[in-house]
C-alpha cells in the first residue's frame, strides 16, 4: 500500500474515532476529556 493509502486510511479512521467519542460523551452527558486535561484541581 502506497504512503497516500496509509495517510488516507489515518485521517478517516482519526476522524470517525473523533466522531464516536464526542457522540459517546453527548450521549453520556459527560465534560469532554480535554476539558480534564486544562482543569486539573490540585
Amino acid at each position: 500500500m502506497s504512503f497516500t493509502g496509509l495517510a488516507d486510511l489515518g485521517g478517516i479512521g482519526f476522524v470517525l474515532m473523533g466522531i464516536a467519542i464526542t457522540i459517546v460523551h453527548v450521549r453520556a452527558r459527560l465534560p469532554l476529556p480535554v476539558a480534564r486535561y486544562h482543569y486539573r484541581p490540585s
